[in-house]
């Protein structure tokens, strides 16, 4: 019973953790057709472990331009949320 609320527990935080980066940071991949470290470099950031994606703040609307200018000047593609 307490492992079950413990791991209850644990995912809840890990969620809301997801949550507030989200709402953070624009969370960018260029796709260049597999996922580019290069423009993530360019603007400044390093992206993240897992190697999928870039978190640029969102106050940061330069840098994520820039990423995206970047990203369509090797001919790949964009997606930001």
């Amino acid at each position: 019973m307490k492992l079950t609320l413990l791991a209850t527990v644990f995912t809840f935080l890990m969620l809301n953790t997801l949550v507030m980066a989200q709402g953070l940071n624009w969370i960018c991949t260029c796709f260049r057709p597999q996922y580019d470290r290069g423009c993530c470099g360019e603007v400044g950031y390093t992206m993240e472990a897992d190697g999928n994606v870039c978190l640029i703040p969102r106050k940061d609307e330069a840098s994520m331009e820039k990423f995206r200018t970047c990203c369509t000047g090797i001919e790949g593609y964009t997606k930001c949320k």
